[in-house]
């Protein structure tokens, strides 16, 4: 919608540079989120602390493929093109349901949980390494003809330096 002029901004987690191919979308970094590993608070994986390798054996839940969760999983858990990607993809209000009813381990934004986890239901799982923090911040195109929106992203280039 950026691309064909049909919104003028959004605000969203960075996704990878490839899904935008046009020179056109621009992004400021407004701060980071931090993607961690979740299970319920009766796992069987609460008390223990999981590697790479005890993590590869394992189906893991996240968000879309192009998403910076999903792709800094991959990484970090060293998937070669040639492997088989133990990862599902699932929406959000999915991921939560799973972790009602099932005893799995999911890949999630800590600031969208933060009261689950405060009250208990949800709870950080302990792994041996730690995932990139993804930024978020604000998309728009550079052609726009809006003063006030060319003023808005002025301010927030020059007041955005995290």
């Amino acid at each position: 919608m950026l691309e064909k002029q049909k919104i003028n901004l959004a605000f969203s987690k960075k996704y990878s540079d490839e899904l935008y191919k046009s020179k056109e979308i621009k992004f400021i970094k407004i701060g980071e989120l931090h993607d961690v590993f979740i299970v319920n608070s009766n796992s069987q994986y609460l008390n223990k602390k999981l590697s790479k390798e005890d993590l590869r054996n394992i189906t893991i839940y996240t968000l879309k493929k192009f998403s910076s969760a999903y792709q800094n999983l991959i990484k970090a858990l060293e998937y070669n093109e040639e492997d088989k990607i133990n990862v599902d993809n699932v929406n959000y209000t999915a991921i939560l349901e799973l972790l009602k009813a099932r005893d799995i381990i999911a890949v999630i934004t800590k600031e969208y949980i933060e009261e689950k986890l405060a009250n208990n239901e949800l709870c950080v799982l302990n792994v041996d390494f730690s995932l990139p923090n993804a930024e978020f911040g604000l998309y728009y195109n550079i052609n726009n003809n809006f003063k006030e929106l060319n003023d808005l992203i002025n301010v927030l280039k020059d007041n955005c330096k995290v």
